[in-house]
């Protein structure tokens, strides 16, 4: 199912208002290195998910092939950072970032994949930016309610940076190569929009 229309009048979610320090809501980008496994993390996940109400009220395979869902996602490259601060000036260097200062996500198709207790898995296909450059990605995202309105998304991707133009960075004069294939893993934190 294309999701490409979504009416005004059905159910938006956006960013969990924080509760606390954080919304509790984090993206991983996790890899290998010739010396040890790294990972960054940010905790900043912008964006919007529009949704038909029958999906937002009851989620189900049914609901799902009947409806449209509409997802944008922008994540800050800077927020995503390392124990290192040389690190995250390499990646920073690695990913363009002051080109192209957001990583996007937007969904193209999406469908109901399978229930799990209180929540339930929706497979989806959508076009991935990272430095400029933009690929299909296929992600089964698990969503789960949370109360008060709130859902926790989940979903992790595997990429590899040159299929994005980004060179592996290196460091101590190429002795230390970081490898080409990462997992990018979202957790996502999104509640009904205050009208």
């Amino acid at each position: 199912m294309l999701a490409v229309s979504v009416s005004a009048s059905d159910t938006r979610f956006t960013p969990a208002a924080a509760k606390g320090k954080t919304d509790g809501s984090s993206v991983t980008i996790r890899g290998t290195s010739s010396l040890h496994e790294w990972s960054m993390e940010g905790a900043t996940i912008k964006g919007t998910i529009d949704v038909d109400s029958r999906i937002a009220q009851a989620p189900s395979s049914e609901s799902w092939k009947t409806s449209a869902a509409a997802v944008s996602v922008s994540i800050p490259v800077t927020s995503i950072r390392s124990e290192s601060d040389r690190m995250d000036r390499l990646m920073q260097k690695a990913l363009k970032a002051t080109a192209h200062p957001n990583i996007t996500y937007q969904m193209g198709s999406s469908s109901f994949s399978q229930r799990s207790g209180e929540g339930f898995t929706v497979r989806t296909t959508g076009k991935l930016t990272i430095a400029g450059t933009t690929r299909d990605v296929t992600m089964d995202v698990a969503a789960k309610p949370a109360g008060d309105g709130r859902y926790i998304l989940t979903g992790q991707v595997p990429i590899k940076m040159t299929d994005y133009g980004v060179k592996p960075p290196t460091a101590m004069m190429g002795t230390i190569k970081t490898g080409n294939d990462v997992t990018v893993i979202v957790r996502w934190v999104v509640e009904t929009a205050k009208n």
